[in-house]
């Protein structure tokens, strides 16, 4: 985040945004040493809308960005994962002597491994195989339960995997987040609900919400919320390029963490009349280097993937100008792989 405008509205813009990013600073301290006694949850969301001020200046556009990466295990996924424990626990289905479980690639799973362990519920996750082992390491290091389908199958075969698991196991709670509405919902009442309020609070009209795609719910929740308080805004929903499906083409194994499942989820679909834009794997990279070498802020492929979608839009002169709000998913540390390390220079 800059500390300098480049004109009377862009100073008049960051002042207001670095009262409400204070603010939220300050709210967060006060979570952080309110008492021993306060929840772990408590923690969860109020993270900042910041405004990336060197990339708007380059682009000709005003990008902001809605860093989730302040959550407690630094993923918009710790909103959800807290949200299915509960429903859980208030629906009965999970108990305390039993197990939950889920089919996820990443955010998802460290979120409910970090929570499961603070409750003492036991996890049990089920993913394609990975390239590399650094996420199912740190599940079993949270004492997490991991199974592996063929990396080929995508998430569907994780997904039926996990259901059957659910089926064969006694005392289980399958939180399925392809099918659970409590997914959107949650981020329709939390995240979506933040961004109005900050954008009141900057005095910021959003005409582009840019979110990517996994099960949907971030992009489900958040877009119908802006959608009801800003009925002109653009939807645009990311996908893996080597992967497709939203788009109509095919399945086919990819490098990104979170998004791109593979199918359509039943929880997404196109009433909200999104954008489909695809991003390759290499443009997320570069992107998400971008953000960090710009602006300070480390962001994983996901948030790339973002924020190359929005550089591609305002590009364009029907967008010039415009206010774009991307979604930062999670940080840079899941992704320092080669091929975030390999990219080259931009």
């Amino acid at each position: 985040m800059g500390i300098f405008g480049h004109g009377k509205k862009e100073k008049q813009l960051q002042e207001r945004q670095l009262s409400c990013f204070y603010n939220v600073l300050r709210q967060y301290n006060r979570k952080l040493f309110i008492g021993k006694n306060m929840h772990l949850s408590e923690r969860i969301g109020n993270t900042p809308l910041i405004f990336l001020e060197h990339i708007s200046h380059m682009i000709g556009g005003r990008v902001f960005i809605k860093y989730e990466v302040c959550n407690p295990f630094g993923s918009a996924l710790d909103r959800t994962a807290f949200s299915y424990l509960q429903q859980g626990i208030n629906t009965g289905e999970l108990k305390p002597d039993g197990c939950i479980i889920e089919s996820s690639t990443g955010n998802l799973a460290i979120s409910l491994a970090y929570l499961c362990a603070a409750q003492r519920v036991t996890l049990l996750v089920v993913m394609p195989e990975p390239e590399d082992d650094r996420i199912p390491n740190l599940l079993r290091l949270l004492r997490a339960q991991v199974t592996f389908t063929p990396r080929n199958q995508g998430m569907a075969a994780a997904a039926k995997v996990a259901s059957n698991m659910h089926i064969d196991t006694w005392n289980s709670y399958y939180s399925d987040q392809f099918h659970n509405n409590e997914g959107p919902q949650t981020h329709y009442r939390s995240t979506g609900k933040e961004i109005v309020d900050q954008c009141n609070e900057l005095a910021i009209q959003p005409d582009i919400f840019i979110a990517g795609v996994g099960s949907g719910a971030t992009f489900m929740g958040v877009g119908s919320r802006l959608r009801e308080a800003f009925p002109s805004i653009q939807l645009v929903a990311v996908e893996p390029a080597e992967s497709p499906v939203l788009s109509g083409g095919k399945s086919a194994p990819h490098a990104f963490h979170g998004i791109g499942a593979g199918f359509i989820p039943d929880i997404f679909n196109y009433k909200l009349d999104p954008k489909i834009f695809p991003v390759c794997i290499e443009d997320a990279v570069r992107a998400s280097r971008r953000i960090l070498n710009k602006e300070g802020l480390p962001c994983g492929l996901t948030t790339g993937a973002n924020l190359y979608a929005a550089l591609q839009l305002v590009g364009r002169p029907e967008y010039r100008g415009k206010n774009i709000i991307i979604m930062g998913h999670d940080g840079i540390e899941r992704d320092l792989g080669v091929k975030m390390l390999g990219a080259g220079q931009f």
